[in-house]
Parts: structure tokens; sequence; C-alpha cells
């Protein structure tokens, strides 16, 4: 009796053991498949977007733009935000610190347009009266808040370059003002013009868009007109507006740097500017360096949108899919590995398709980098951007600030250099809009998505 009370405590303890031994596998697999389900978002996230209910309906359409690492946005609820990273070699106009994140301009919220570069800006509020901020082109003074300018009421779209500016009035009048240098005020003079001037006698323009020192508009029948800074290797500069030859009728264009680009009512993609054979390299060789006449880009058909960069553009077809093309450094374009290959500064001769579906509120590329805002108000960014601790950036603005007061100082040099910067092609989520939009729809999540 002894021995089988034995043998049955040997068993029970036995059995004792058995259960620990399968509890700790339990626990050991059971951590496991958490840490693999989070290495699985982990990788999702990085390579991809994540968005939640759209928002309602705006009373206003956003609008972003993304200049030499400065960047505005005109938001759905009617308000203007700015950020420039944290680089103390771009300085701008538009707001006092170097922030990394939006940072909202005034208090009102009846701003109904916008157009920004690195140096300045102009809006349009929903009376129709045109403000403007920043180092303006047509007054010598900086101005640190929107101020209107003039007393019209009647002002429907602006555009702006570097240092000039292009505007539409409600009866489809064009007006133009600032720097000259180029003949981008198309006055047919050189000489720099400080308030708006009429262009011309004609009431049907549709569309306006600058580059840096080019002014571009379209008219209602479609055709495109150009002038500022010569396109042209040994041709003068444009004083005037001059019709570009596209061969049919334009529905929309956009320009940036020294580019534009035109979408055709067939479908068809068309490319024009200083910079068009470094853009679009597989249609333009080094022997044309740059189009003063329109050049198709490819032979597709399909094309809807278009967004011009520097040295690049974003582009979407009607089947939703979005395309990129050009100097394309810190974005991410290779569609051949799930994982995403991520070309530093890669050369694309011809329209590649980009790795992720989204559907945009507003997009802007610039520099080496694009910027999204997605339909559930979160801004997001893939691009080169400058190298910040977020837990630092305290320390970040008062090294600018004293950068500035230092190097101000007769004989003394900038004691911080703030010149970093790194290539992060990764969608990052930058800002959300502030909860003062309004209450989220219950429209399904079918925005940015990575695609299959």
């Amino acid at each position: 009796m002894e021995a089988a009370a034995c043998q049955t405590q040997n068993s029970s303890r036995f059995g004792r053991s058995r259960r620990k031994a399968g509890l700790k596998f339990a626990t050991i697999g059971t951590t496991l498949v958490c840490i693999l389900v989070f290495l699985v978002e982990f990788q999702r996230e990085r390579f991809g977007f994540s968005v939640g209910p759209w928002l309602p309906p705006s009373k206003v359409r956003p609008q972003l733009f993304n200049t030499l690492g400065v960047s505005a946005l005109l938001a759905p609820d009617g308000s203007l935000w700015c950020w420039t990273g944290t680089n103390e070699v771009i300085r701008t106009g538009l707001i006092e610190d170097l922030t990394v994140a939006p940072q909202r301009i005034g208090s009102a919220s009846d701003w109904q347009a916008l157009a920004a570069s690195y140096a300045h800006a102009l809006a349009i509020k929903a009376d129709g009266s045109l403000w403007g901020w920043g180092v303006l082109p047509s007054l010598e003074q900086h101005l640190s808040t929107p101020t209107r300018i003039g007393t019209d009421c009647d002002w429907a779209q602006v555009a702006v370059g570097v240092r000039h500016c292009l505007a539409l009035k409600n009866d489809g009048s064009l007006w133009s003002w600032g720097r000259n240098d180029h003949g981008q005020v198309g006055n047919g003079t050189l000489l720099n013009q400080p308030a708006p001037v009429r262009i011309g006698p004609d009431n049907d323009w549709k569309t306006i868009a600058c580059a840096h020192q080019n002014s571009f508009a379209l008219k209602q029948d479609g055709t495109v007109f150009g002038w500022g800074y010569s396109p042209g290797q040994g041709s003068g500069d444009d004083l005037s507006p001059r019709a570009i030859d596209f061969g049919g009728k334009v529905l929309s264009i956009s320009a940036n740097d020294y580019l534009l680009l035109a979408l055709r009512s067939d479908g068809t993609m068309w490319i024009y500017g200083a910079n068009a054979a470094s853009t679009a390299a597989s249609y333009l060789n080094s022997f044309h360096g740059s189009a003063r006449t329109g050049w198709r880009v490819g032979n597709d058909k399909d094309w809807g949108e278009v967004y011009a960069g520097t040295r690049f553009f974003f582009a979407r077809k009607r089947d939703g899919s979005w395309w990129v093309c050009g100097e394309c450094e810190g974005i991410p374009t290779n569609v051949d590995l799930p994982e995403f290959a991520w070309f530093n500064r890669p050369q694309l001769g011809s329209p590649k398709r980009f790795p992720l579906r989204f559907e945009a509120w507003a997009i802007a590329p610039g520099l080496g980098s694009a910027l999204v805002l997605t339909k559930d108000g979160a801004l997001w960014t893939f691009d080169i951007r400058p190298e910040v601790n977020r837990l630092a950036s305290m320390e970040a603005k008062l090294k600018a600030r004293l950068n500035r007061i230092v190097g101000a100082l007769p004989g003394h040099a900038q004691p911080f250099n703030l010149k970093r910067f790194r290539i992060n092609p990764h969608p990052h989520r930058l800002w959300q809009l502030p909860p003062s939009h309004g209450s989220q729809s219950e429209k399904p999540d079918n925005g940015v998505q990575p695609r299959a």
C-alpha cells in the first residue's frame, strides 16, 4: 500500500509538472504571437498609411503648399497654418519661429484661397478681399501677420512665385505684380511692379499657376499662356503672355520650380519648362535641355490629376492609381518588392507607379518631399526632413534664436550647426487637424491603403 501511495504521489507531482510546463510553453507561445503581431503592425505602419473615419465635407477646399522646406495649409475649416522644420538655412517670412508642426496664422476662419512660397503668401477671404504676409513683393517691409492688400472685394484666385504674384478676379481678368527681372509680371517690361496691374484686356482666364520665375495662365477655351524666365536655350525671356502649344485643349495645369505640367482633354500629359529634361528624361534628352514647346509624357491617355514638385511630379490616373516621375529623392518609388526599396535620389525618366493608394484631400510635392492631407484630417509626409528629436524641439528653437542673435554681432559666426538632414521616405504622420473641424463621418475607411 505504501508503494501504491508513493506511486500515486509521484504521478500527481508529474501531472503538476506537466501542467506547469504546458502553461509556461503557452505563455511563451502567446508572447511570441503578440510580438509577431506587433512586428506585422509595425511593418504595416512603416510602409503604409492608417486612416480613420473621414471628416464631414468641408466648407472650403483644403490647399497645401510645400516650397524649399517651408509649408503652408488652408485647412478645411478655413484656418491658415504654416511650418518650416528646424533648418536654420531656410529663413521664411511666413512664420517667426522654426517649427516642425503646423502653427496657426491668426485666428480667422473665413479664408477661401491660399498661395504660398517660402518667402511670402497671399490669401483670399470669403468676402473676396485680398491679404498677404511675409516679405511681400509690393512692400519693402516684412509683415508677420496677414495684412489686407487694396480695397477690392472681387478676388477669386491667387498664385505666387519666389518674389511675384498672380491673381484672378471674379470677372475673369488677370492681374500681376512683384519682382520682374525676367518678365514674370507680364506687363511687357523688366521693371518691378509694386502693386497689382492688369495684364491685357481679356476676361476669359480660368486658372493661374506660378513657378519660381515664371507665370502661367489657362483660358476657358483650353489654351495656355506662359511668360517670364526663358525655358529655351539661347532664347530671351518672355515679357508678356505667349501661347504654349500643347497640341490640343488643356483642362488643368500645375507649376513648380521651372516647370509646367498640363493635362489635355484627351487624358494625355504634357510637360514644359527649363527643368523639363531633368523631370521627364525619357522624353527630352540632354540636347533639348528644356522644353520651349509642350512635350508629351508617354503614350497613356488616362491621366486625371497632376501635381508639380521640384524636378519631379505626382500624377493620378482615372483608375485611382498614383504615379511619380523625375528626381525623386526621399520619395518611395519601388513597387516590385512588398517591403519596398527606398531610393536615394533616383532618376525616374518616365512615370512609375507609386506603391501606395490613397484618397488625398490635398497633396503638395516639394523639394525631395511630399505632403498629403488625408480625409480623416491627418497630415502625412515622406521626404528629406530635418533631423529633429521631438523631445529636443525646444532646444532646437533656442539654438536657432541664439544663432540669429550671435550671428548678427560683428565678427561673430553662428555657434550652432543646424544643417542636419536625413532621408526618411517612410510615410510619417506629422499632424492631426484640431477637433474644431467637426465630428467624424461614418464613411468607411477606404482612404489611404497599401497597394496589394
